[in-house]
């Protein structure tokens, strides 16, 4: 850890970062600004939910009761009508409990704007180790802008997971097994995701100690720390509810259930389609983003495959494949945002193909603007407004 701290003070010295840094900070300040604005969007064409002054409330929108409710009751079966809360992950909860005395949206509010200051400033870290300083930036850039981005202001768990994952890459490279499996571990406990952080850990293992050193030793039992997380999640909810798999008991009630990833896409298709043949707007442009940030994310795997170091690739492909196991598109573009390998991967576009990347992210910027304003009012009821 004191080493993190001592290349993270080196950073200031980087003129690159600074301006990293002041680019994300502009963004967040930009959305905030944004989302404050949208509160005062008649309530009758929104389903904004009041939980917060109009500065905090824009980031206090869906999932972030249920972070709040765990952070507030605990888990519990009364939530959502019923349906429970045990399908959200402990550990950004903890975080906000300990921080409540501020109140628990004003906490979510902060914890995920300082840590994900932290989290862009060891993605740049890590990538300024191998790639170098402009790549760095660029992937800096890159992810700031991209059309899901606000929810690095939001009372989620996208800060946190991004600054856990991007620590475990950065202490797994230098060979500190503790402090990356500790990493996982936590990661482990924000989000599911993170307990596939065993697969990218195993094979830096085998690189490095026993395909380039040939020998292994005690210190690959460090890994176990990282699916620990889970079963630590899993042990307590059998406490609590004597049923160690009410987590995903909880996401069959949010119409989540494992199937093929060929059933997300089917389904995703199905709803493009639907919402054409209904003249819905909202749902034709929903599923159409879905799937293009599908097809986009698939893309930029195989760029990863041919540009970045295996455990990289690893860790996007399984990270790309889990949400697709739900039968649900629901969400993608805010799970793929923490699969920072993909915006490394972007930073090294070649020269001839950067035009049309840059046009893109054009677009994404706008979208990040429009899209803040959806989040901040739980969506924008078009009917209401413009009936058709």
């Amino acid at each position: 850890m004191l080493e993190m701290l001592g290349a993270a003070r080196e950073l200031w010295k980087d003129g690159n970062f600074r301006e990293a840094l002041k680019i994300f900070l502009a963004v967040k300040i930009i959305l905030i600004v944004v989302a404050a604005a949208a509160q005062f969007i008649p309530h009758e064409y929104t389903n904004r939910q009041d939980r917060a002054d109009f500065l905090i409330n824009g980031w206090a929108q869906y999932d972030a009761a249920a972070y709040v409710d765990i952070a507030m009751n605990g888990y519990n079966q009364a939530f959502a009508e019923g349906r429970g809360n045990y399908g959200w992950f402990p550990f950004y909860p903890l975080l906000i409990l300990l921080l409540s005395f501020i109140g628990f949206y004003e906490a979510g509010f902060i914890i995920s704007n300082v840590l994900s200051v932290m989290a862009m400033a060891v993605t740049y870290l890590l990538v300024k180790d191998e790639f170098g300083t402009d790549r760095a930036y660029e992937t800096v850039l890159l992810m700031s802008l991209f059309p899901t981005a606000y929810f690095f202001n939001a009372v989620y768990t996208e800060s946190l997971f991004l600054l856990e994952t991007a620590a475990f890459f950065w202490f797994m490279g230098k060979g500190r097994y503790l402090e990356g499996s500790l990493a996982g571990f936590f990661a482990a406990l924000t989000r599911m995701q993170g307990t596939l952080l065993v697969l990218p850990a195993l094979l830096i293992y085998y690189m490095q100690r026993v395909r380039k050193q040939g020998k292994h030793g005690l210190d690959a039992l460090w890994l176990l720390l990282i699916p620990t997380g889970m079963a630590v999640f899993m042990g307590y909810q059998f406490l609590v509810t004597g049923n160690a798999f009410a987590q995903f008991q909880t996401q069959l009630e949010f119409q989540r259930h494992l199937s093929l990833p060929t059933d997300a896409i089917m389904n995703g298709i199905g709803g493009l389609m639907q919402g054409i043949a209904a003249s819905d707007i909202s749902g034709t442009f929903y599923n159409f983003f879905n799937l293009f940030i599908l097809a986009f994310f698939a893309g930029v795997l195989w760029l990863s495959y041919k540009k970045l170091r295996p455990e990289y690739t690893l860790y996007f492909a399984v990270s790309l494949l889990l949400p697709l196991l739900s039968a649900r598109l629901e969400a993608i573009s805010r799970f793929y945002l923490a699969i920072f390998p993909a915006f490394i991967a972007l930073s090294l576009v070649s020269k001839e193909k950067r035009p049309y990347l840059m046009a893109l992210y054009a677009a994404f910027a706008v979208l990040l603007v429009l899209f803040t304003i959806r989040h901040a009012n739980e969506d924008i009821l078009l009917s209401a407004i413009a009936p058709f």
